[in-house]
């Protein structure tokens, strides 16, 4: 669903306000939302079939980089993009939402922001200081000519916690096996047991659904079996299982293929 009172008036390529939303909470945010943003103008679109938005929050394949974007809110420059999200973590703070994985976002909120084409295709490029045209890549949340309006408080965030986020050194990843919303599946060599293992993340945000139950519940449930069965043969070995912020790993034993 669209509403785009000033489209005209839009720049080609600029800052993008994403809100994430639950299941549970959907309706009330919807109707928080559309009634400031209808108000003052601001153009935007949103997921008006939940379904929709229920299957991209699972994240799966390509997916994982639209997953909780409930929200997608057009500023038309950059002192619409600040007023805005003063505003929005005011009407928005008791609300809370899945992580939009490659945004940045702004802590203790449901508002993630990332810079790329505004009013295009797809398919449109994003256009450097020289000129030069570069693919609009929803992985990365800006591109390196381009300066974030809140970097510093931002990145002061991330940077403290990407070092408390850290699986512990005996595990050397090797390789991604999967990677959805609720969260991974990682092969991994064990320094300690000198053997290849699997870890299994659960995000505590991660598809949640709508009886609260997250990516961290699953893997915290997963761990419950493991540790009445592993030892009877039924189950692989439970090797490990740990905390780490808001995710929850398993580590175990890797089945050799015969």
């Amino acid at each position: 669903m669209y509403y785009h009172p000033t489209f005209e008036q839009l720049p080609t390529q600029g800052w993008k306000i994403h809100i994430s939303a639950y299941p549970a909470d959907t309706l009330m945010v919807a109707k928080v939302l559309i009634r400031y943003l209808i108000c003052n103008k601001v153009n935007f679109k949103f997921f008006h079939n939940l379904a929709d938005y229920y299957r991209i929050c699972a994240g799966i394949g390509e997916q994982y980089t639209q997953a909780g974007k409930f929200f997608t809110i057009y500023p038309l420059d950059y002192d619409d993009f600040i007023n805005i999200v003063v505003r929005l973590v005011k009407i928005l703070d008791s609300f809370s939402g899945p992580k939009i994985v490659f945004d940045n976002h702004i802590p203790g909120t449901c508002i993630y922001y990332r810079y790329g084409v505004i009013r295009g295709t797809i398919k449109s490029k994003i256009i450097d200081l020289d000129g030069n045209e570069h693919i609009d890549d929803r992985k990365i949340y800006k591109p390196h000519w381009v300066n974030d309006p809140l970097s510093d408080e931002i990145f002061q965030s991330k940077v403290k916690e990407s070092s408390n986020n850290k699986i512990p050194s005996r595990y050397e990843i090797k390789k991604v096996l999967s990677q959805r919303a609720k969260g991974g599946v990682y092969e991994a060599f064990d320094k300690k047991l000198n053997c290849m293992v699997i870890i299994k993340e659960g995000r505590r945000h991660g598809e949640k659904d709508l009886f609260g139950v997250s990516g961290f519940d699953r893997i915290m449930n997963e761990l419950s079996f493991y540790k009445m069965f592993s030892n009877d043969g039924i189950l692989p070995e439970l090797i490990d299982n740990f905390t780490i912020l808001d995710y929850a790993y398993i580590v175990i034993e890797k089945i050799k293929k015969h």
